[in-house]
């Protein structure tokens, strides 16, 4: 049996993801918030928000789905991707709701970039969470050129 000499490379290009949390009803900063960040369908790591409502996680590259918990509040999510070596990722603010909030109401005009005018016909998505691309749609009625978020 012939064993040659190798070299395992353990170092993984990584980044850090940052962001804030601040409670809905007021705009302050909402520390203690457990942020969890998910890869493939599995929590890779925790991290918990400080006293100004900022946390800040250093991970190896790829997409993230974070989720906030907070006793009090609605669970929220944000998808991310770190895409490059020593990347530092601002993720967006994100504003929890109480958990005694539930439901609302979101409503529009959905205009043409060039000329301004109404846009009629358009077929709308919309999901929880910020940057999120897939899970569930909730319920949309169209009026002509106006559409109503209905939960």
């Amino acid at each position: 049996m012939n064993i040659s000499s190798f070299v395992i490379d353990t170092t993984l290009e990584a980044g850090t993801i940052t962001g804030g949390v601040l409670s809905q009803d007021n705009d302050s900063d909402l520390s203690g918030v457990s942020v969890s960040f998910e890869k493939s369908g599995t929590t890779v790591d925790t991290t918990t928000t400080d006293s100004s409502g900022d946390f800040s996680q250093t991970l190896i590259l790829g997409t993230y789905t974070i989720t906030y918990s907070k006793s009090g509040y609605l669970d929220e999510i944000q998808s991310v991707t770190l895409a490059a070596d020593n990347q530092t990722l601002v993720a967006s603010t994100l504003k929890m709701l109480p958990d005694s909030c539930t439901s609302g109401t979101i409503s529009g005009t959905i205009k043409d970039a060039v000329n301004n005018n109404p846009v009629t016909g358009v077929s709308l998505s919309v999901r929880r969470g910020v940057n999120v691309t897939s899970g569930t749609i909730v319920k949309i009625r169209h009026y002509k050129q106006y559409w109503h978020l209905l939960t």
